[in-house]
């Protein structure tokens, strides 16, 4: 399914105020949702067009870029040591955000996982 640049934003209004309810009160926020938030963030900040070439991003990157908080759950960190470390993965700042190769955070992990098992 392909969204056109008002309905991304449309989708990107609605997960945020999702997100941000759940917050409030406290109540966490299913890791999916995170995602799905963190992707449109990107597609909405990238300016994705109606084919899906994205203005000032490649495709490839909009698909495979990470918020701060799904890379602190895939490595099991809090938030504010990944943004510290943001640097090691490659990580940019969207706004006043950071983003990651999520191939980056995958191969972090990877190698973790096998310096366990030596």
């Amino acid at each position: 399914m392909n969204l056109n640049p008002s309905e991304v934003r449309a989708a990107y209004y609605a997960v945020t105020k999702v997100r941000r309810e759940a917050a409030l009160s406290n109540k966490p926020v299913p890791p999916a949702l995170a995602a799905l938030c963190d992707r449109l963030d990107v597609a909405v900040r990238c300016g994705v067009t109606p084919t899906r070439q994205a203005i000032g991003c490649r495709t490839e990157q909009l698909e495979s870029w990470i918020g701060t908080r799904l890379a602190a759950q895939m490595l099991g960190w809090k938030i504010r040591r990944v943004e510290r470390r943001a640097t090691d993965f490659d990580g940019r700042k969207a706004g006043h955000r950071w983003i990651f190769p999520e191939r980056a955070i995958k191969d972090y992990c990877e190698q973790m996982a096998q310096k366990e098992n030596q």
